[in-house]
């Protein structure tokens, strides 16, 4: 699983990839994608973790608009 959600993140957030964390917590056998810049973390599962890559991906292109070059 871990594979696919790092193939994932590598294909959605292309070069921004570092900004985004895949973290495994042994405590509760879960994953979560992390993003400090815009201050998320949540949880991945088999079935959404695209989408909430998507979505972690798209907010952080808003908050950082300005040096990513978009108006």
């Amino acid at each position: 699983m871990l594979k696919k959600f790092v193939d994932a993140k590598a294909r959605i957030w292309g070069d921004e990839s570092h900004s985004c964390t895949i973290i495994y917590e042994v405590a509760s056998g879960k994953y979560f994608a992390e993003c400090e810049s815009i201050l998320s973390r949540k949880r991945l599962t088999e079935k959404n973790y695209e989408e909430v890559l998507n979505d972690m991906f798209y907010d952080y292109c808003v908050k950082n608009a300005d040096w990513m070059g978009v108006s």
